[in-house]
């Protein structure tokens, strides 16, 4: 059986020593297995409000949050929880954080990923497209908010980030090739 000890200090109107309780409990015929802290390991997490949820343009079931973390600016998560809400606040770990229970329970820590070409850049960043291709192609704001027109083999154009938000974008030629500008 589990036990809380700040239950049974709240059940006994009085604080209590973890020593001291191993040593009660044992005399009253309940002898204790293990006292485990149930918070270690979660200095790195942080509570966050999400200021602004929005569909994410290439997936369904994820949205693109803006997460106030506390820090001079804010994170922009993609996240797979439908009923994330703007306004409210959450549990929010950084990239770089390392959280005690990921997978098979052992420690992980979370990285940087790429997930169905979202790109991170900050106001006034540039972005530069190549055309790897033996075909032209086309980089299209679904919004308008950019448009390069064709851009032929072996060339390249670049978009410079003037207005913040998030923007999806599609080559015209060839539909499967798209992605996601978030721009800070």
């Amino acid at each position: 059986m589990n036990a809380s000890r700040r239950w049974l200090e709240e059940f006994l109107r009085r604080p209590l020593e973890a020593r001291e309780l191993v040593g009660k409990l044992a005399m009253l015929g309940a002898p204790v297995d293990a006292v485990e802290s149930l918070h270690a390991g979660l200095g790195e997490i942080r509570i966050g409000l999400v200021e602004s949820v929005a569909p994410h343009p290439n997936a369904d079931r994820l949205r693109v949050c803006e997460v106030n973390d506390g820090s001079s600016s804010l994170k922009h998560v993609v996240c797979g929880a439908p009923n994330v809400t703007a306004g409210r606040k959450y549990p929010f770990a950084a990239v770089g954080s390392t959280i005690p229970h990921g997978k098979g329970g052992a420690p992980m820590k979370l990285e940087r990923a790429k997930i169905r070409e979202l790109l991170t850049v900050k106001t006034g960043d540039s972005i530069v497209w190549v055309n790897k291709d033996m075909f032209p192609h086309t980089v299209t704001a679904k919004d308008g908010a950019f448009d390069s027109r064709q851009i032929e083999p072996g060339k390249s154009w670049t978009y410079r980030a003037v207005k913040k938000g998030t923007f999806a974008y599609a080559c015209k030629l060839l539909r499967r090739m798209k992605g996601t500008v978030v721009v800070e």
